[in-house]
This record gives C-alpha cells, structure tokens and sequence, in this order.
C-alpha cells in the first residue's frame, strides 16, 4: 500500500463523499413525472342501433349510426331516390329521438323529399314540426320558407301570405331574406 500525503486524502473523501451526495440526488430532479397508470380518455361517439332482423336467409344484424344513417339519406335524396331518402329520414328521427344535431336537417330534408314527390300535405306538415321543435333556429327559418312555398304550390294563398308575414317578424332575417319574403307574401296577396 502506498501512503498518501494526509492533504490529499482529505480531498479524495470529500470528492467521493461529494460524488456520493450529487448521484444519490440524480435520481430524483425537481420536474420528474411519477410514473402510474396512464391518463384516461374518454371519446365521445355518435350511438349505434344494432337490430336482428329474420330475412328469407335467417336472421341477420342489421348496424348503423345517426351520422351513417344521415349520410344515407342525404345520398339518396341528392339521386332523387325521394321514398328511399324519405323512409331513411324517418328511421333517422324514430331511432334517434334525442339526437338534436341531426333533427332539424333530416326533417328539413325530409320535407325537400316531400316537396320533390309534390306530396304537399306532408311537406308542410314536416315543416311545421320544425317551427314546433326549434322555432328560433336557423333552420327553422329555412324551413318557413319551404312551408310558404308549399301553401302556395296548394293553392293555400292566405296561409302563404301569413308564414311570410311571420318570417318577417323574425330577427334573424337578412337584407335579402327580407326581400324574398316581402315578394312571396306580395305574390300570395
């Protein structure tokens, strides 16, 4: 063994006892993350029906979704397919009561089926139904106009000439949505 001056000694345990201290606070920094179980995350999804359906090849499931279901009918309307959109927006609204984000365009849509089958009667009904549901909506708005318009195609001329004087007590109403209705009101006149 070989002596080491006691100065040197001294400086060889405070570097060790030093070296020490500093690895044994290495471990734990001030911004560490203790590791647990991972963050939960919760997804919002639209719901989905699923039914068993007895067909001639048995019984089969039969899947959709609201969004599904609305795409569907959209398609089906832009094809002019107006009884296959009309029955996919009632299915819509019969399996999806409480789903407010896609009430008003399927009924709204569904009334354009309506119209385009000049099925008037249930045109306006399904309009009316809107104004009933949301009458401040913005869609609702839209939906006034329909109805107007389909008095008129009925030959109803005073119940046109009163849902276009409605439309224009609304607040929501444009410059040319004023115009629009002062002009179909003047023609049911």
């Amino acid at each position: 063994k070989m002596k080491m001056p006691m100065k040197t000694r001294i400086r060889t345990r405070i570097g060790v006892v030093s070296l020490a201290l500093v690895s044994a606070c290495a471990g734990k920094a001030k911004n560490d993350v203790v590791v647990g179980p991972p963050p939960v995350e919760h997804i919002e999804m639209d719901p989905i029906k699923i039914s068993a359906v007895k067909g001639p090849d048995g019984v089969h499931l039969e899947t959709f979704d609201v969004a599904e279901l609305f795409e569907h009918a959209g398609k089906a309307l832009a094809d002019k397919r107006y009884d296959d959109a009309i029955t996919s927006y009632e299915l819509l609204l019969k399996e999806f009561p409480g789903d407010t984000k896609y009430r008003l365009p399927s009924l709204y849509n569904e009334g354009l089926a309506l119209q385009a089958k000049k099925d008037w009667a249930k045109a306006a009904e399904v309009f009316k139904k809107m104004q009933a549901l949301a009458p401040d909506a913005s869609d609702t708005k839209d939906a006034l106009f329909q109805l107007g318009a389909t008095y008129a195609e009925m030959g109803n001329w005073p119940a046109s000439a009163t849902v276009f004087a409605e439309i224009l007590e609304r607040k929501d109403m444009t410059a040319d949505d004023k115009i629009e209705a002062y002009a179909r009101r003047g023609y049911a006149q």
